[in-house]
């Protein structure tokens, strides 16, 4: 071999260095970078998407069982027409909340590879390119359990009227893959699901199985 040969491939190795330092050290940008990015994306997107899940559970279930105020609250009248008492239908109200508990994480289940795309000067987290440059696909994938708890509650609706309001409140614990990034977060919505307007003095309201009453 020559000696302008070994030269040759000694620049060659060279260089070769010096691109995989490089190309290391751009790696390592991106792990500093991009990472702490890639993961605030995934928290916020999940809620968004976790939120969504839950209303979306929670309107179907309510259709499916015909549920109404009637059939998760029973009023015992006075004579006059008064409320004397409210009974919360605790059957149709634990077969509600186990219902969307079910559905909430069937829902999230489907979240399998759902696509968000990122302007690469989002993603790089740098300022002066925020929301700039082409968008680069990420995929989310979703999972978790959910708790769900009823909620009655009183308010005032003007003179000598009360409005009685039922909800759930649905926490959902959950993890979010965005790889390579995988974050834990929860995520808790409250969601009315009937209520009524009653005329005079709140009446007694009797609860059963664990729900909760808010005066």
């Amino acid at each position: 071999m020559t000696v302008a040969a070994i030269k040759k491939r000694r620049r060659l190795k060279r260089w070769l260095i010096i691109v995989l330092v490089i190309l290391l050290l751009f790696l390592i940008f991106l792990e500093i970078r991009v990472r702490p990015t890639v993961s605030a994306i995934a928290i916020v997107q999940g809620k968004r998407l976790c939120t969504e899940v839950i209303n979306e559970a929670v309107s179907e279930v309510m259709d499916e069982l015909e549920l109404s105020y009637e059939k998760l609250a029973e009023t015992t009248r006075a004579e006059n027409g008064s409320v004397l008492e409210i009974t919360t239908n605790m059957a149709n109200v634990n077969k509600l909340k186990t219902e969307v508990s079910l559905r909430v994480g069937e829902k999230l289940e489907d979240i399998k590879s759902r696509r968000i795309d990122v302007p690469m000067g989002t993603l790089m987290g740098l300022n002066l390119l925020y929301m700039r440059g082409p968008d680069i696909p990420l995929h989310i994938s979703m999972s978790g359990s959910t708790e769900t708890d009823f909620v009655s509650e009183f308010e005032s609706g003007g003179i000598n009227q009360t409005v009685h309001k039922l909800s759930l409140t649905i926490t959902t614990d959950m993890t979010v893959l965005v790889p390579p990034v995988s974050e834990n977060t929860s995520v808790t919505t409250t969601v009315v699901i009937a209520e009524t307007i009653i005329v005079g003095e709140v009446p007694n309201y009797a609860l059963y199985g664990g729900a909760k009453n808010i005066a």
